[in-house]
């Protein structure tokens, strides 16, 4: 009996150890729950302010300030139990010396709300250099069980960091053979010389001889057919198609479901007005697609010359577009109207469908008007594009000494016999070259837009380089900020001719960004092309023997540079432009089926870019 009452004395010893030794376990796991949440709170904090903070660089008060508003906002108060660094790295490549870190204390400096920042005294030499933060969190975390032991409290420190991208290095790599230059304003002019600076002259005019935009309209600001009215008389079954249809922006669907011939969809662009004269040809261009249309359905456009007041005159046909040419692709449409156009006050033009049975729907977008360089005497037979190569060019009354060809590579477009003196009722492309130069021209001014969102404004940092590629790369901008000088170069220093070596384009625009690319700065190449890769090797000198497929030559040197690319940590961003960047198949990397855009999206994923089809 009394054996059983010690080794019960025993056990009772065993288990109030044990449960000490519980006990202790678990106030040991929740003080380091209570510190690992309390270290989560803050990291969640200390990012939210360097991040929100990296907007306002490199203004070291402005960005100071946001970072202790974010602070203060997630409750975190400098004070007996919490105090921060707000930390300003070193500047290895800063113009003149690196001044080193800038640290502010939280303590030291006395900052404990936003407007304290604005009280720092910022040495010269740390102004408008910093375009890193770096934000140090450190605090008190007061524990329970573990203040037992005489642990009242830890330390628990933890630090974000952001950088606001303090410049770009962008080489723009463009393609300009000679299916990027066939275009009816761009390719008439005849090389008259050089001028003093060694730019080409052109005998049209001295520039680069192309339309301009005179109004257009996408319908983008449109939310509804009652507003679309305020600028359009419409009639018949008029749809207004929401964002996200052609080119992401709205687009207008004209229906005329009535066998009625009076009852027809038409769209009309009323009263336009524009102060243009003399040696000029005024050009409509436009988008359409076929919806649901029958072979024997068309389109009709028409223009007319009317004020709005007395007796309306009468339409007068600009050209028929038939069910069995439009397609569920959008096509470039462009229509030269008549003589007289230029020297008019008041214009309309209107879209209409009209068939003796029914039409279904045709899709309208991008109208524009734009006045031209004298096209009418230049516009020339169009070589129809098939995925075999060209088919000729169809019978044409063209004058004998025009030699030349208005070529097509995107899509077949029909071309109606012209004389130099008869009234156009004639299709042709829209400028691609034209297009895309002032495309790149846009987007060097938003690149160039990004320093003016400080205050005050950040001197001009980034930097260009500008290549184009036909047989061969041609280096025409090593990196530099002048962008007036490379703009001007897009549209007096750029030709189009011969075959298309995508891998020198590329050779040369990484060349830019390896050679004269600056450090801590973000490598970008954006490169274009509208066709399949047929040359390969510096110069052209390699001769593609398998077409209409790349050679396997012509893909392993594409296949270089991409790996060049990734060693230089550059990231491509490349853009197809044009159908027949998806619609003509040909064989590459083993894929019978493959396309343009096979290649330009293996090599953006493969340096961590994006592709992108450009339709138009």
């Amino acid at each position: 009996m009394r054996g059983n009452r010690l080794e019960q004395g025993q056990s009772l010893v065993i288990i109030a150890m044990a449960f000490v030794a519980i006990i202790a376990f678990v106030g040991l796991a929740i003080d380091t729950g209570i510190i690992y949440l309390n270290r989560m709170w803050l990291g969640q904090a200390v990012d939210a302010a360097s991040l929100a903070a990296g907007y306002d660089l490199p203004n070291i008060k402005g960005a100071c300030a946001r970072a202790v508003e974010y602070l203060k906002a997630n409750d975190y108060i400098a004070g007996t139990d919490f105090e921060y660094d707000i930390v300003f790295p070193n500047v290895p490549d800063a113009p003149g010396a690196d001044p080193g870190a800038l640290v502010i204390n939280s303590r030291t400096h006395g900052i404990s709300n936003p407007e304290d920042c604005s009280n720092l005294t910022v040495p010269a030499e740390h102004q408008g250099v910093h375009y890193q933060i770096q934000v140090m969190g450190r605090q008190q975390v007061p524990l329970i069980f573990m203040s037992i032991l005489g642990f009242g409290k830890i330390e628990s420190g933890v630090d974000g960091l952001a950088e606001r991208s303090r410049r770009f290095d962008i080489s723009l790599v463009l393609d300009n053979s000679g299916s990027m230059v066939y275009d009816t304003c761009g390719y008439h002019r005849t090389l008259a010389g050089v001028d003093d600076e060694g730019y080409g002259v052109y005998a049209a005019n001295n520039l680069y001889p192309v339309c301009t935009d005179i109004i257009g309209d996408d319908f983008e600001s449109y939310l509804d057919t009652n507003e679309l009215k305020n600028a359009w008389n419409t009639s018949g079954n008029i749809l207004l198609l929401p964002s996200g249809g052609h080119d992401n922006s709205n687009w207008v669907e004209m229906r005329a479901r009535s066998s009625s011939t009076s009852d027809q969809a038409s769209l009309v662009m009323r009263n336009i007005h524009f102060d243009v004269s003399g040696e000029v040809d005024i050009a409509l261009f436009f988008d359409a697609r076929d919806i649901s249309m029958e072979s024997n359905d068309y389109l009709e456009v028409h223009w007319r010359v009317w004020d709005g007041s007395g007796e309306a005159p009468s339409w007068v046909p600009l050209s028929r577009i038939n069910g069995s040419y439009l397609t569920s692709s959008w096509k470039e449409m462009g229509i030269v109207l008549p003589n007289g156009a230029a020297d008019t006050e008041f214009l309309q033009i209107r879209f209409r469908t009209r068939n003796a049975e029914s039409t279904e729907g045709v899709g309208i977008d991008h109208v524009m008007l734009k006045n031209c360089p004298p096209v009418r005497e230049q516009l020339l037979p169009v070589r129809e594009y098939t995925s075999g190569g060209s088919t000729g060019c169809p019978t044409s009354s063209i004058a004998a000494d025009m030699d030349a060809h208005i070529y097509a590579p995107h899509t077949m477009v029909p071309m109606f016999p012209l004389d130099v003196n008869s009234e156009p009722e004639t299709m042709f492309l829209e400028q691609p070259m034209y297009d895309v130069l002032r495309s790149t021209e846009t987007f060097i001014d938003l690149i160039d837009a990004r320093r003016f969102d400080t205050n005050p404004p950040r001197a001009r940092e980034d930097e260009f380089s500008l290549v184009t590629f036909s047989t061969e790369g041609k280096l025409l901008y090593d990196l530099t900020n002048d962008y007036e000088e490379i703009k001007r170069t897009l549209f007096t220093g750029i030709e189009g001719d011969s075959y298309t070596n995508l891998g020198d384009g590329m050779r040369l625009g990484l060349a830019t960004l390896a050679e004269g690319g600056r450090s801590t700065t973000l490598h970008f190449m954006v490169l274009l092309t509208d066709g399949r890769p047929n040359r390969y090797g510096p110069g052209g000198s390699g001769v593609s023997s398998n077409s209409p497929n790349p050679d396997p030559e012509t893909l392993d040197y594409i296949d270089e540079q991409i790996e060049f690319a990734n060693n230089q940590n550059v990231t491509l961003f490349t853009i197809g432009l044009g159908n027949a960047m998806i619609d003509v198949p040909f064989d590459a990397y083993g894929d019978p089926n493959a396309n343009g855009m096979v290649i330009l999206e293996r090599i953006a994923s493969a340096t961590g870019g994006e592709a992108y089809h450009a339709p138009t």
